[in-house]
């Protein structure tokens, strides 16, 4: 059963097409939620279905009901590399189980992020920062071990902005940006450049969705 309440256009979009949320490309209309503009939608799913007959599934209902029309193309943009520093990555190799609960777990102090992870590997750690990149970061360090380190670090100015937060100026706080601290605490470093990336383009899609 699928059951969704307010729910923006872009979220069932994603769903449907398996799609990272920085790789849709769409007015400002799609990806706004909530009780003035989200979208209450129910459907069955029948006992069994795989992911990919759900995802076509889905993809249906949005051309009947949204009138939803989409397209694949190749844009270039920013992406993010994660590689070793010049010196010997600071890393430590983990030796126990990992604990319960996610394996890197965020926190703030003063007015930073704190990173704890355990038995984590450097894939995920690219992949957890593509949350505060929103474009794609790849793991290109060679490093396949699981690790335990922290990070600390104030977000980029970027990220801020995007989701209307800065640090305080009443709290004082010396904590390097996001990529000193990928060099000093984990000795290893982002390498930006442009590359080919497949995203998903919004064509048309009707505001007012055909009802049952």
């Amino acid at each position: 059963m699928l059951h969704c309440t307010n729910s923006s256009l872009a979220l069932f979009i994603l769903q449907a097409y398996d799609l990272k949320w920085y790789k849709l490309i769409s007015p400002d209309w799609v990806i706004h939620g909530g009780s003035q503009s989200g979208y209450d939608v129910s459907a069955k799913i029948p006992p069994g279905t795989s992911k990919a007959d759900y995802r076509l599934m889905l993809q249906r209902l949005l051309a009947d009901r949204f009138h939803l029309v989409v397209h694949r193309e190749s844009r270039e943009l920013p992406v993010y590399s994660l590689v070793p520093g010049t010196g010997k990555p600071k890393l430590i190799l983990s030796s126990s189980p990992a604990p319960p609960g996610p394996r890197c777990a965020t926190s703030m102090v003063k007015n930073h992020f704190h990173w704890a992870c355990h038995n984590t590997l450097l894939k995920d750690l690219a992949g957890n920062l593509e949350t505060l990149f929103w474009n794609d970061v790849i793991d290109e360090t060679g490093l396949n071990s699981e690790y335990d380190f922290t990070l600390d670090f104030i977000p980029t100015e970027e990220w801020q902005g995007r989701v209307g937060w800065s640090p305080s100026s009443a709290i004082a706080d010396d904590t390097p940006t996001l990529d000193t601290a990928i060099s000093a605490q984990l000795g290893l470093k982002l390498k930006r450049e442009k590359r080919p990336v497949q995203v998903l383009v919004f064509d048309k899609a009707e505001k007012n969705p055909t009802e049952n």
